[in-house]
């Protein structure tokens, strides 16, 4: 403060003006960096936030900067950072340069902006862009580049559906709730001779009496209804032939939001004549075609497939009358959508063949299955279009009588080549057990060490027992085949009999193999036959032992649903694919180098089959065989 001592007032309120003027401009000064910063901050976020492409190029049409991100690049295989300094010339096909280089030299004349239009191709999809080149200073445009794909591609496909709606043959008009005239394609336009512009016109003006009712119900029962409605009308009475329409209504809201009826009317009068023709010659012949003994209808292929004809014994057949099938094809009559497929694919065959049969099994209206064979013939009247004609007959007792002979024929052979195998294997199984019954049976009579004759004595215990259960397999399948074999059923406690079947194996497995028992339910009882069912667990049982060196066997069962399902598992040899489908047949066997008849598994199936069940095996040939049967959870006692 020293340094204003001693100044005069004058002095003092000059240098007060001076520090209120310097203290404007500094204000000034801070706004306009203010302005600065905020033109810095945001002006390059603005610019990438724009989905146009912005591009300076001088008057040659030389690239100089990009002003916008990369990703609005409409330039094709050049990225952002090479397109400095490039020629536009150089950048897009010559065809489009000469649209933007008329539109650059607009723009250099006038001093004003100028747009234009061109298209590039980006990957594989043509793109239309609009262009808007602005003068910056002396020598530089601005190009402002926006896609409008969709705009143009709404716009064609606009144009084609007026295009379309113009030239379609059937009659197009779209009506106000007043009645006046909205819209009307040429077709329309012509058969009811309008000039100047439609909406001069109310519908009500160009119908009679009559039909104005008729119109005016239509337009209730649409708006009531909600959907889209099928009509037929007849012609007004200017018209030059009497005839009918088809009208197929439905409310649509206008860009402004009004409700306009829009109307597709055909002229139907000749297909309804048609059918009022063919209808009388149906009445004509139906008496007769009646009473033939085969199915018989008609198809008019140029009205959509739709019946003209389907006789008495086809509706008795079908379930379907007359009356309800014909005028209509046969996705309006039935329910089956892929059933309906394949028979309209039959009729395009017969179209193209002239003529084609088949056989094929259907369902009649009670439910049964019946074979039929069906021809579709196709004729050409002094029409211009063809007709379908369609003849079916019954072949169900036919090919009954042909299988029953078949059957007999192939189970005459397989009984013959039964019997030879029959006795070819038992004369072998039979021989096996007996040579070594009677071969150590000397032995241990000659034996003079009492462990030897021991061992003999043992080998022959186990063929005679090999050789008995051999009979015994062979007279339960002869009883099965002969349908002799009488079931005995009482309750049986499962877990009681698989306890039996654990005690009587258990000491029968190969050297380190374990027989185990799983856990099962011990309340679970079911009504069948023991010794049979004992007998087929014993038959799996036996066969796993068999086959396993290593390992464990494990058996059990478990409630599946209203079925029992038992099963026997092993970590034996398995079971090869080529061999797991004859396991259950007579004689069938894995390894022929193994003791056993080959009827165990084939008895097995019979069995369980007896009983009212299924038996299946699943195994992996080196790591095991699973082995499962079924029989119905029945406690009836």
């Amino acid at each position: 403060m020293s340094c204003y001592n001693g100044k005069s007032k004058e002095e003092l309120l000059a240098v007060i003006e001076a520090l209120e003027l310097e203290l404007q401009d500094a204000r000034e000064e801070r706004v306009t960096q203010k302005e600065s910063g905020f033109r810095e901050k945001y002006a390059i976020r603005i610019l990438d936030a724009l989905t146009d492409m912005l591009v300076v190029f001088d008057y040659e049409g030389r690239l100089i900067e990009m002003l916008s991100r990369d990703d609005t690049n409409h330039v094709p295989d050049v990225p952002p950072a090479e397109l400095a300094n490039k020629l536009l010339q150089e950048l897009v096909p010559a065809k489009e340069y000469a649209r933007l280089k008329r539109t650059m030299q607009k723009v250099i004349t006038t001093g004003k902006p100028a747009v234009g239009e061109h298209s590039l191709m980006l990957g594989d999809k043509l793109h239309y862009f609009e262009h808007t080149i602005s003068p910056l200073d002396d020598g530089y445009l601005l190009c402002v580049c926006r896609d409008i794909s969709k705009r143009v591609r709404a716009y064609k496909e606009l144009e084609t559906l007026k295009y379309a709606m113009s030239n379609a043959k059937e009659g197009i008009l779209a009506v106000k709730m007043d009645g006046q005239l909205y819209f009307a394609n040429d077709r329309f336009i012509a058969e009811y001779k309008l000039l100047g512009d439609v909406k001069n016109y109310n519908i009500r003006e160009l119908l009679d009496q009559d039909t104005v009712i008729l119109w005016n119900n239509m337009v209730s029962d649409v708006r009531r209804e909600h959907s889209k409605m099928r009509y037929l009308i007849p012609k007004p009475e200017k018209e030059s032939e009497s005839g009918t329409y088809e009208v197929f209504a439905n409310i649509l809201l206008n860009e402004a939001g009004e409700e306009v009826l829009w109307c597709f009317v055909r002229d139907v009068s000749l297909r309804i004549k048609q059918q009022s023709e063919i209808a009388r010659l149906n009445m004509l012949f139906n008496e007769i075609l009646d009473n033939v003994p085969i199915y018989l209808f008609v198809k008019d292929v140029s009205n959509d497939h739709r019946y003209l004809y389907w006789n008495r014994a086809f509706a008795e057949h079908s379930g379907v009358a007359a009356k309800d099938a014909i005028g209509r094809n046969d996705y309006e009559l039935f329910l089956d959508k892929t059933m309906m497929d394949r028979f309209y694919g039959e009729d395009l065959e017969a179209l193209e063949k002239g003529r084609i049969e088949y056989e094929e099994e259907t369902m009649t209206a009670s439910g049964e299955k019946r074979m039929m064979v069906t021809s579709k013939i196709v004729i050409y009247p002094e029409t211009d279009h063809p007709y379908i004609v369609g003849l079916s007959w019954d072949t169900t007792e036919i090919r009954k009588a042909e299988k029953k002979l078949i059957e007999a024929r192939i189970k005459a052979e397989e009984a013959d080549k039964l019997k030879s195998s029959f006795l070819a294997n038992m004369s072998h199984e039979i021989r096996t057990p007996l040579n070594a019954i009677v071969g150590f049976s000397k032995l241990a009579i000659e034996a003079k060490e009492e462990e030897e004759k021991w061992g003999y004595i043992d080998i022959v215990d186990k063929n005679s027992n090999l050789l008995l259960h051999l009979f015994n397999d062979i007279l339960d399948l002869s009883a099965i085949e002969s349908d002799s074999l009488t079931l005995s059923p009482r309750p049986v406690i499962l877990q009681e009999m698989c306890s039996d079947q654990f005690e009587r194996h258990r000491h029968t497995t190969q050297y380190g193999v374990k027989l185990m028992l799983d856990e099962v339910d011990q309340e679970v009882w079911i009504t069948t036959d023991w010794d049979r069912l004992g007998q087929v667990i014993s038959n799996l049982l036996n066969n796993a032992i068999k086959f396993t060196q290593k390992g464990e066997i494990h058996f059990g069962f478990e409630r599946k649903d209203e079925a029992i399902q038992f099963y026997v598992k092993d970590t034996g040899i398995g079971i090869s694919a080529n061999k797991i489908a004859t396991i259950f047949q007579r004689f069938g066997k894995v390894n022929n180098f193994v003791q056993g008849t080959g009827l165990g598994l084939a008895l097995s199936r019979m069995l369980v089959e007896k009983m009212g069940g299924r038996i299946w095996a699943r195994s992996k040939q080196g790591e095991g065989t699973t082995f499962y049967f079924t029989l119905p959870f029945d406690q009836t006692i």
